[in-house]
Parts: C-alpha cells; sequence; structure tokens
C-alpha cells in the first residue's frame, strides 16, 4: 500500500486504492503499482520516499545480528531436535527387536519343556508296560 503525506487512510480500511473486498481477488486502482498512486480526484502523483527514525544503517545493524541470532537458535533447536527423533527410533527399534527376541526364546524354552515332559511320560508309559 502506498500512502502520500496528507492522505488519511480510514479506520479498518485494508487498501488505499482496488476494487476488490479478498486479497485474492484484489485489483489494484491503475497507476497504484510502480510508484504512482491516485488520489482522490483520479489525479497522480509520485511516492514519497519516507525517512526512518533510526536510518537504514541502524536498522541494519541492530536487526543483522538479531537475525542471525535467531538463525543460529533455531539451527541449533532443529539439531536437538533430529537427535531426539534419532533416539526415539533407535529406541523404538531396540524395543521392537527385544520383543521379537522375547517371543523367540519363549518359543524356544516351551519347546525344550514340552521335549522334557513327553520324554518323561515315555519313561513312565514305558515303565510301566515292563511291569506288566
Amino acid at each position: 500500500m502506498v500512502l502520500e503525506p496528507g492522505v488519511a487512510v480510514a479506520a479498518g480500511a485494508g487498501r488505499a486504492s482496488g476494487t476488490a473486498d479478498t486479497a485474492a481477488a484484489a485489483r489494484p486502482a491503475a497507476g497504484a503499482a510502480g510508484g504512482e498512486s491516485a488520489t482522490a480526484h483520479g489525479e497522480r502523483r509520485r511516492a514519497v520516499d519516507y525517512e526512518f527514525s533510526p536510518g537504514p544503517r541502524e536498522l541494519l545493524d541492530e536487526l543483522l545480528p538479531a537475525i542471525i541470532r535467531a538463525r543460529l537458535f533455531q539451527a541449533f533447536n532443529d539439531a536437538l531436535v533430529s537427535e531426539q527423533v534419532a533416539r526415539m527410533v533407535a529406541m523404538k527399534a531396540a524395543t521392537d527387536a527385544a520383543g521379537d527376541m522375547i517371543k523367540a526364546l519363549s518359543r524356544q524354552y516351551n519347546r525344550a519343556r514340552q521335549t522334557q515332559i513327553t520324554m518323561e511320560l515315555l519313561d513312565i508309559v514305558g515303565g510301566s508296560n515292563a511291569l506288566s
């Protein structure tokens, strides 16, 4: 939006000029782009350069370190998050592997126990048949 000195924008107005109520359907008024704007009387004026109070250099000198700190902080946070995700994935894989190992060892133990019980029953039946 290009504002000119002395031009007031009504409270709640979303734009200075145009023909639509939404941003997706907005069409700027003729000459509104490229540094020109139309006034209420249809005449065209060049946009005015505004002064910043601190100057652009001072703003850059103050904002650039803050932006770099924020980016570094985000990078460190991303590294910590990815480390934690990798740990979670590794622990999930270890848990699944331990579950599979428990199942396999339980089957092996149960088969050995069944085999021993069967052998004892065969000994008992064999001893019983020998006495008869």
